[in-house]
């Protein structure tokens, strides 16, 4: 069982009934108490970030519609190092948010038609959040760029964000360095032949080498290795590792896939 199990009336129903029944034993009443605490304070928790996110959509939509309101990256944040850890920071909210059932939710969808036990779907909305995050960063990456009205000013911007992903990449947070790679060589980024004649792009080939899908992205594979190993040992002052989160939700996938859904009675 899993909290969102519990978004669901009837399963909140049969939990308190359950509870009812346990706290006439003064032994369980305590412990039972604790249990009721935990799973409220997770579900709140759940429906506060899911209704800021939809704030959030909101104010996104409004900016999109005010061309007149909007402003230049540079003009928000001017260091790129200091962007690399907001979008950090995103990152491990985001997926903080995401739980267990989600990605179960997801892989069922498939047998849902044929197993009549998967009928009752349950929202995968953080899941599919936290993608769309990673779609917008490149778009934005990408509008900044084509924004910019002057060659100077496309050439600044260019830099500050091949600054960002290096910084996100010493950082361990894979899933932004690969966001803003992608956006950085869109087709329309890729037109502006005299802008990125007068970029030094030799500063993103060592992201680039990492992203590379060669041999199933054997080399950010095991670069993601190594930066997990030296969290866990200390290392270095970051502590945390974001993954890329396409390849996590493709090998999970590829996971499930791959193995029997049942077992043979023994």
């Amino acid at each position: 069982m899993f909290p969102y199990d519990f978004r669901d009336e009837r399963m909140m129903r049969h939990f308190k009934e359950i509870t009812q029944l346990a706290c006439q034993s003064g032994d369980l009443r305590k412990a039972v108490g604790q249990i009721q605490q935990t799973l409220v304070k997770k579900l709140s928790v759940l429906d506060k970030y899911e209704h800021a996110l939809a704030q959030v959509n909101a104010v996104a939509m409004e900016r999109l519609a005010d061309h007149e309101g909007q402003v230049n990256i540079l003009e928000v944040c001017e260091d790129p190092q200091i962007l690399a850890h907001q979008l950090c920071h995103i990152e491990l909210e985001r997926l903080n948010n995401i739980g267990p059932e989600e990605f179960i939710q997801t892989f069922v969808k498939e047998v849902m038609r044929t197993e009549p036990q998967f009928r009752d779907m349950k929202a995968t909305r953080n899941l599919e959040a936290y993608v769309e995050w990673f779609n917008r960063l490149s778009y934005l990456v990408s509008t900044e760029i084509c924004v910019s009205p002057k060659k100077r000013d496309r050439i600044q911007v260019i830099e500050f964000f091949i600054q960002t992903a290096i910084h996100c990449y010493k950082l361990h947070n894979f899933n932004s360095c690969l966001a803003i790679s992608i956006g950085l060589s869109m087709t329309p980024i890729s037109r502006l032949k005299k802008t990125l004649s007068k970029v030094n792009m030799n500063a993103l080939e060592e992201v680039e080498h990492i992203m590379d899908p060669t041999g199933n992205f054997s080399a950010y594979r095991s670069c993601l290795s190594s930066a997990m190993s030296i969290v866990a040992q200390g290392k270095q002052q970051a502590s945390c590792v974001v993954p890329v989160f396409s390849l996590l939700l493709k090998d999970i996938y590829f996971l499930n896939q791959g193995n029997k859904n049942k077992l043979r009675a023994l």
